[in-house]
Parts: C-alpha cells; structure tokens; sequence
C-alpha cells in the first residue's frame, strides 16, 4: 500500500498469512521512502492520491496538477507525467501496463507506463463535467485486444469507454443524484459498486449496469 505523509511517498510491502485475512494479520517486509512534490497545505481539496500497480512495481502518485510514477525498487527516481489540471483519481490497469488519471480539467488520460522515458498519454478523452474517479473493469470487453475503463463525474454519472480506441465514443453506463465519489468491482467482477458525496452505494449487474441493490447511509 502506498500513502504520502510529511511531503514523502511511503510504499509498504506487506506480507499476508496465507490462512487469514484478519486485520493485523500482515507481516511488513519492507517500506521505500521517496521524496514527492512538495504539498502545499492551503485547502482540504489539496488531496494527495495514490494507486499501485497490481504486481507491485509502481506506485503512482498526484498532488494537485503534478502526476509522478514512482519504481518500488528504485523509488528516488520517480518519471514525471504531465498532466493539465489538478488530478482527482489514479487507477492502474491489471496487468499494470496502462495508467488512467481524471480530475478538474474535464478530462480523462490513458498513459503508456511500460516506457522508460517520460510517457505521453495514448488515449485523452473529453468531458463537459469535472471528473472525480477513475477505474477499470476486471473483464475485457470486445476482445483481448480491448480494455474497458470508466469515469464518473461531477453530476454523479459514470461513462465507460475503451482504452484501446479512443476515437470510440464512451457509453453512459448509470447516475447518481449526487457526485460519484468512489467506482469498485466485486472480486468477481460480475458487479460495480459505486458510492456517492452523500453516502448512498448501490451495487449494480456488470456489464449490463442494472441496479442490484442499493444501500442508503
């Protein structure tokens, strides 16, 4: 797991007992300390995010409109992406080959993170609202050549669209009546659990998107 504290990025590896799944129950194997950019507390909405990749090797980390792509086995050498506005949500792909960023520029970037050099963004896609999270689907869909990521936005829509063809225009999937704060799949992946600012989750059928059960707070 991955958390910035005091303007430094902290990764911890962790072991786990393969017979629990207890809070408590991981061992620490070893932590990685890195300095990242340096955070200005001035606002609530200056939110440090941060996602690792599946397999472990990298840790991304945002704060404000700086996005840097930090390696777990070389964490002084962080790779600077660019993006153009403040970054809200990070997600990595499963097979940890492609990033998804999203935040107050309205837009949506895939990034290309197997490149050794500073990457540019493979897939930009467009929105008319603020975006607040971003996510993969577990499943591809169309093929093995494709993957499927989402969005939601400020209004509290989620759009999905494929990664792999960004000419391709994304698909309204479900709303909220409220901004969408948090997007995850069950283990399965046969449903999306999503969450709102005003506490409401409701699960929903993947792909079909159809309202399985909903939870008010």
């Amino acid at each position: 797991r991955a958390w910035c504290r005091g303007g430094a990025v902290k990764l911890r590896e962790e072991m786990v007992h393969p017979a629990s799944s207890r809070v408590g129950s991981s061992v620490l194997v070893r932590t990685h300390e890195a300095p990242a950019a340096k955070v200005r507390r001035t606002a609530p909405s200056d939110a440090v995010v941060a996602a690792v990749d599946p397999q472990g090797r990298l840790v991304c980390v945002a704060h404000l409109d700086s996005l840097q792509l930090f390696a777990a086995e070389e964490p002084l050498a962080p790779r600077a992406l660019t993006p153009t506005g403040v970054v809200r949500s990070v997600c990595f792909s499963r097979c940890g080959g492609v990033l998804l960023s999203g935040g107050d520029d309205k837009a949506v970037r895939a990034w290309d993170v197997t490149a050794d050099a500073a990457a540019a963004p493979i897939g930009t896609w467009t929105h008319h609202k603020k975006i607040g999270c971003v996510a993969f689907a577990p499943l591809p869909a169309g093929g093995e050549t494709s993957l499927l990521g989402l969005w939601a936005d400020k209004f509290g829509e989620v759009f999905a669209f494929d990664v792999r063809c960004p000419s391709a225009a994304p698909l309204l999937k479900l709303g909220h009546l409220s901004p969408v704060s948090h997007l995850a799949f069950t283990p399965g992946g046969g449903e999306l659990v999503t969450a709102d600012r005003e506490g409401h989750v409701r699960a929903s059928r993947w792909p079909r998107a159809r309202l399985h059960s909903r939870h008010p707070s």
